[in-house]
């Protein structure tokens, strides 16, 4: 038998991060991120911190921040959109910047994409003899510094003592608003500066290319930048113990239809608000998040009209707060695209914990996120923060920067995660099949965090299969499926609780349909890939002549592991023996699959056949294995088998007569290979 040396061979990952210290699976992680976790943290020499992130039209992920390499450095990590780290990129994947002598102090702290795939940075950088300077990278697609912008790719600014860039976004026209602060006359001003395409200020901007302002003459700082529909550029942040939004004009003056000043001040009534993270609706709300200290502090987001007005449409007040632990601050916000607000930033419990939460549009707890009802937080590692968020895609998968701390050394490593598919993951399907794969014929159940008596509807290509009930223990069986056609074939189940639809989960099987009645088929993701070619696949077929008690190899797969794991590989075959002349005694054929693991046989099992004189058809072959497998493992599958007894009459007796019109002979058998865990 011959099995095809290239197969397509990608497997979904079912996994859930349970989250130590809160008591509940981390579900609203999207599983088929960062190898099965739903995130993937990143250590460089002696730790690292993410601050900002961006997204290529590719859906690739940078993640910008600072480096301990002994010195402080900038650092870019790119990744693809599974989380894997992309190696094409700098060296290995990542790239480090120092500005200065071996004493300098490099940070990034924004990071954005041009439209031509260009990466700009925005920090600050400083050694012992000077104040702090804004320092601006631009970096080709391959992470090289792009020596056209600036001096060899990088430019600074020096205003006033003393001055940091927080954050960046790139005008349509391409060019580069920097926001941050700058200590002006002893005083701490807002800051925003526009730079050209190469590198250097935009003199018809503001005053040549530079606009501080002290806010009514108090203080000011920028922690977070974005652009209206109209071109103006919105800056958010701090001022004298307040939260404060500005809006400028394109050209760099103060937009004074914005709250008759164009700036708002709030402190909500409170002792000390401010604001890290701004974003705007389709409406053209303003939405900001951060932080207000009460008696400790509390997230806060708040919603502003286009006018500057507090918009009590939101929550009532305009605003919505919540103490959580010792305290609670909101890093990063996105809007998705029904209007909700997805946000996250740090609580402060024994340890710091990563922290979520979804708002309607109305300002309430969206109860579908999660298990905790609008509210989740995770401990990685020995602690963990989100600075930064963003939605990859349109259907509401957020991705979050950040860092988390080694339990064992202390150190912090980069922080990169993802929500699924619909931010809220009540439901799982655990399996499609039993162990006995020897069809396209799936069995489909899983398991869902609803209680007793909630509707899990099982769709198949956009059909639907089953409506099944949970059990008290949220399990689910949807039952065995019909036959799944040649391609990819996509399931996806449904949790329904009051006629309301909570969540979906969704896997793809790829069904390969080479081999006749039957196939092989596995688990799909695209972290699963065989080696080239991979679009290549031989048919089935026995030797044409067995020798009685010689074994006889009728074929070998190989391939390479690219997602460690526990593999089940089972084969199913039913040759026929028809065209035996037999001499008198049954035939007995003893079939053996041998599994190799780096040139070492790990597992073997055997079934026997026996036909009659009459020359009846073999009883179905069965073969199976489990193996632990590593990345990168060397995988050989060979099927053998031996006539035991019986002697079949000289010439060119086969073991399978049956031929397609492709010419190949082929037997009714199957191959699968499947990732239990």
């Amino acid at each position: 038998m011959k099995i095809g040396t290239s197969m397509l061979l990608r497997f979904l990952v079912l996994t859930s991060l349970i989250a130590s210290g809160t008591g509940y699976a981390a579900q609203f992680l999207d599983s088929t991120f960062g190898q099965g976790i739903g995130y993937v943290t990143t250590s460089n020499s002696l730790g690292c911190i993410f601050s900002a992130m961006a997204f290529q039209s590719d859906g690739k992920i940078i993640a910008a921040g600072q480096t301990q390499s002994p010195n402080t450095q900038g650092i870019l990590v790119r990744y693809n959109p599974d989380g894997s780290i992309d190696t094409t990129f700098g060296t290995n994947g990542i790239v480090t910047l120092q500005n200065g002598d071996q004493l300098s102090t490099t940070y990034f702290n924004g990071v954005a994409v041009q439209s031509d795939g260009q990466i700009v940075t925005v920090g600050d950088f400083f050694d012992p003899n000077t104040a702090s300077n804004i320092l601006v990278c631009r970096f080709n697609t391959n992470g090289t510094l792009d020596t056209t912008f600036g001096s060899g790719g990088i430019a600074t600014l020096f205003v006033g003592s003393g001055c940091s860039g927080n954050a960046i976004v790139i005008q349509p026209n391409q060019e580069i608003v920097i926001a941050g602060n700058a200590v002006v006359s002893g005083t701490p001003n807002v800051l925003l500066a526009l730079l050209d395409s190469s590198g250097a200020l935009d003199t018809g901007f503001a005053s040549a290319g530079i606009f501080t302002n002290d806010v009514g003459g108090a203080s000011g700082d920028f922690f977070a930048v974005t652009l209206d529909s109209f071109g103006n550029i919105l800056g958010a942040g701090l001022s004298n113990g307040s939260l404060l939004i500005m809006r400028c004009t394109s050209s760099g003056s103060l937009d004074t239809s914005f709250n008759s000043t164009g700036f708002v001040t709030d402190s909500l009534g409170n002792i000390f608000t401010s604001v890290n993270a701004i974003a705007l609706d389709a409406s053209g709300n303003i939405v900001v998040g951060g932080s207000t200290v009460v008696v400790a502090s509390q997230y806060l987001v708040a919603r502003y009209t286009s006018s500057g007005a507090r918009d009590i449409s939101f929550n009532s007040t305009g605003f919505v707060t919540q103490q959580l632990g010792g305290g609670a601050n909101i890093e990063g916000i996105a809007i998705q695209s029904n209007g909700d607000i997805m946000a996250a930033g740090i609580i402060n419990y024994v340890i710091n914990e990563s922290f979520f939460v979804r708002l309607t549009t109305s300002g309430s707890l969206d109860t579908s996120f999660g298990p905790n009802g609008g509210l989740n937080s995770l401990i990685i590692g020995n602690g963990s923060q989100i600075n930064a968020i963003g939605l990859q895609s349109s259907d509401g998968r957020m991705v979050a920067v950040g860092q988390e701390t080694s339990q064992l050394s202390n150190l912090q490593s980069g922080l990169v995660l993802r929500t699924n598919l619909n931010n809220s993951d009540f439901i799982s399907i655990t399996s499609i099949t039993t162990d006995s794969i020897n069809t396209k014929i799936p069995t489909i159940s899983g398991t869902s965090s609803a209680g007793a008596g909630a509707q899990v509807a099982v769709s198949i290509n956009g059909s639907l299969f089953n409506t099944v009930t949970t059990d008290s223990l949220g399990n689910w069986n949807a039952g065995t499926s019909p036959v799944l056609t040649p391609g990819n074939n996509r399931i996806q189940a449904d949790l329904i609780v009051g006629s309301v639809l909570l969540v979906s989960e969704e896997i793809d099987i790829d069904v390969i349909d080479n081999l006749g009645e039957d196939a092989v088929y596995a688990y799909s993701n695209a972290t699963q890939n065989i080696t080239a070619p991979a679009d290549t696949f031989q048919a089935v077929s026995f030797s044409s002549a067995p020798i009685l008690n010689t074994w006889t190899f009728d074929g070998t797969s190989t391939f390479t592991c690219h997602q460690a794991g526990k593999y089940l590989i089972h084969y199913t075959g039913q040759p026929s023996l028809s065209t035996f002349v037999l001499t008198g005694s049954p035939i007995v054929v003893t079939e053996s699959m041998i599994v190799s693991v780096n040139g070492t046989e790990v597992t073997a099992s055997q079934a026997n056949t026996t036909v009659d004189t009459a020359g009846t058809a073999a009883r179905a072959l069965t073969n199976k294995a489990v193996v632990n497998l590593n990345v990168n493992d060397q995988v050989t599958i060979s099927v053998a088998y031996i006539v035991v007894s019986g002697t079949p009459v000289s010439g060119t007796p086969a073991l399978v007569a049956n031929s397609n019109s492709d010419g190949v002979t082929k037997s009714s058998a199957s191959l699968a290979i499947v990732r239990l865990q």
